[in-house]
């Protein structure tokens, strides 16, 4: 293709990878007078180039851009506004799998077209995006990736190629080694499948609506002022108590009915998802339900999840190991002692059913995921050459202490490589970012780390291992510099505590019109509630 349709698509790309998920204008009937006002004066036509955001409100899903070819064309500069060649670029990426031409029509009786938000459409567009100087960088930038590029994209590309985990699992009794290899199972959550953060933080609120209900004026400004019992004010001067509970308690029944609306938007999902899950959905009534997507990102509160069949399926295959290995005990007529044998299948088990998801979410996928969004190199190599690394890497083996794999490694060294000559994607707003080079500080200890990044639960990723001589923590490019030559196997591990739960969080920064500092001082109270920091006690 030439520099022209080269620029072309690249920003009919960033329209459906950005603009489709800007939040929808609330007015609509405000915005379709205006809309109807200025097409009487100009035509349809020319006032679909003013109104390139929302077609007046009259767009299915309502609020979002005329995602037509016509609605397309028209959000395009002057220049390249050129409808049959948009309307063959947009045949062309719904060929590929980027987009979906949906079997719903607008009001104007034209076809609409949306991203795919699932694995397949992500290594699409991965393939589509020119390869020449990590032009692939817009992805890891978009609102497109908070909806895919995330921890079950990397399960399901290690799945796909056929990735298997070896644990080394020692029994803290008899000191025996049991080596198991398993499949990678469990999948990850969707926020709106994860209602249980929702549904407490819901409770907490309503009791400590009954509190403030209990209490007297004064008890509720000095309970959202405690340094007035003790004549530290701020400023000066107080504010004025009057009317501080009927304004406190009106406040806080809107932040009980902003999260009672979550809940229902969460309900109706799940409800429209069934059994299948989101994948039945049509992608037009995923975005017509969830029109913030807030609710099909991917959940932070939870890690691996399993089925119940998953579980004692992994806790069987770890108990079948045991058997197996007192079985060829008693072949060459040693004595076995069957409590000693039902201690260690129990020691077993209980690894698998509690320890395997941990240990896969925390030192495969997150490693994993981190490289790829920092890296475009590691990026296509993990997502498009499966292939070729599989081959040398279908198993992830763990002694218990550290994860050896030369995928991991291989990774590390592109993503390093990438950072040191500018190309890393650095600054975007994803669930994983990256933060430094060098050893980092966390919750006041220090950590050995040769790259680190920050997780959406507040948590930190620590890249460590790989070198033989320690390496000075603020040496940022030369710790980077200094490794290549060096790696020899590269490990990871998640330090800190999560910070609650990041979609409770976003919900409460979005209830958070206040009109007083007494009101300001109950949301304080609640987002802290919300993280976990903090009980109605504390108000």
């Amino acid at each position: 293709m030439d520099d022209g349709r080269n620029r072309m698509l690249g920003l009919i790309l960033h329209h459906f990878l950005d603009t489709v998920y800007s939040r929808p204008v609330t007015d609509f009937k405000s915005e379709s007078k205006r809309y109807e006002a200025l097409s009487s004066l100009v035509g349809e036509d020319a006032a679909e180039t003013f109104f390139p955001g929302d077609g007046g409100g009259r767009e299915y899903p309502r609020g979002y851009r005329l995602n037509d070819a016509k609605g397309v064309t028209g959000a395009l500069p002057p220049r390249m506004q050129n409808y049959q060649a948009v309307r063959r670029i947009l045949q062309s990426l719904c060929e590929k799998g980027v987009l979906v031409r949906c079997g719903s029509k607008n009001a104007r009786n034209r076809v609409l077209y949306l991203p795919e938000e699932s694995t397949d459409g992500c290594l699409a567009l991965v393939r589509t995006l020119p390869p020449q100087t990590g032009q692939d960088g817009p992805l890891c930038a978009s609102a497109y990736a908070h909806m895919v590029l995330d921890r079950q994209l990397v399960l399901d590309v290690l799945r796909r190629n056929g990735v298997t985990v070896t644990v080394s699992l020692e029994s803290p009794g008899t000191g025996t080694s049991y080596p198991i290899n398993s499949a990678l199972v469990g999948r990850y959550l969707r926020v709106y499948e994860d209602q249980g953060p929702f549904m407490d933080f819901q409770d907490r609120l309503m009791r400590l609506s009954d509190t403030l209900s209990q209490m007297d004026e004064g008890e509720v400004f000095l309970a959202l002022y405690p340094e007035a019992r003790e004549g530290m004010v701020e400023g000066g001067s107080l504010p004025d108590r009057t009317g501080c509970k009927e304004a406190n308690l009106a406040y806080l029944e809107h932040v009980i009915d902003v999260v009672d609306s979550f809940l229902g938007d969460m309900q109706r999902m799940e409800d429209a998802a069934g059994e299948d899950g989101l994948s039945s959905v049509p992608m037009e009534d995923r975005f017509s339900m969830d029109p913030g997507n807030r609710l099909r990102r991917e959940s932070w509160a939870s890690g691996l999840h399993l089925t119940d069949a998953e579980r004692e399926a992994l806790v069987s295959l770890g108990s079948d190991c045991v058997a197996s290995h007192y079985g060829q005990l008693s072949a060459r007529g040693e004595a076995v002692r069957p409590a000693e044998c039902e201690e260690e299948s129990w020691y077993i088990g209980r690894w698998f059913a509690d320890g395997y998801p941990q240990f896969v979410d925390e030192e495969i996928v997150l490693p994993i995921l981190a490289l790829i969004t920092l890296s475009p190199s590691a990026r296509r190599r993990f997502l498009l050459e499966g292939e070729e690394w599989s081959r040398g890497c279908d198993t992830f083996v763990s002694d218990s202490k550290h994860v050896r794999c030369p995928l991991l490694t291989e990774l590390f060294r592109l993503a390093a490589a990438d950072l040191l000559q500018g190309r890393g994607d650095i600054g975007a707003d994803i669930p994983v970012r990256y933060a430094a080079s060098g050893n980092v500080t966390v919750e006041g200890k220090g950590c050995d780390s040769l790259m680190s990044f920050k997780l959406e639960d507040g948590r930190v990723l620590v890249f460590y291992g790989g070198h033989k001589n320690r390496l000075p923590g603020d040496a940022d490019d030369r710790v980077l510099a200094g490794i290549s030559p060096l790696v020899e196997g590269m490990n990871a591990r998640v330090v800190g505590r999560k910070a609650g739960c990041p979609a409770l969080r976003r919900l409460m920064d979005g209830a958070c019109r206040f009109r007083d500092f007494s009101e300001e001082r109950l949301w304080r109270v609640l987002c802290g509630m919300a993280e976990g920091h903090g009980t109605e006690e504390d108000s």
